[in-house]
């Protein structure tokens, strides 16, 4: 599966099988794609703020590939822009890579709020 996890609200804590550990703060947007297989835990490390995210799962044009995880944060130029492609399946924009034909695109002053 491709796993498309989007911060909110709060932190995201990430660790995985292939070493990578990460707090992802709001507006931040982290994809691992599971791939031949893939161990990871998400928590909330913080025993008093709030979290809340969103986590999409998209099947991958293909099966068996390599695992991998990135992260998508928005640049200041962002901030101003009326749409910032996040995911693609070629990284074009510097948007984040998918193995799937989708895009995921956020609109507004706050890329990535929708």
């Amino acid at each position: 599966m491709e796993i498309f996890s989007h911060v909110l609200e709060g932190t995201l804590e990430h660790k995985d099988s292939m070493g990578n550990g990460r707090q992802l703060k709001p507006n931040r947007i982290q994809l691992m794609s599971a791939g031949r297989g893939i161990t990871h835990s998400e928590f909330n490390p913080s025993p008093s703020e709030p979290l809340h995210f969103l986590q999409i799962w998209i099947q991958p044009r293909e099966r068996g590939l390599t695992p991998s995880y990135t992260e998508w944060h928005p640049k200041p130029e962002h901030a101003e822009a009326a749409k910032v492609l996040v995911i693609s399946p070629d990284g074009r924009e510097d948007s984040a890579t998918i193995h799937q034909e989708r895009t995921s695109i956020a609109s507004g002053s706050s890329p990535g709020r929708r």
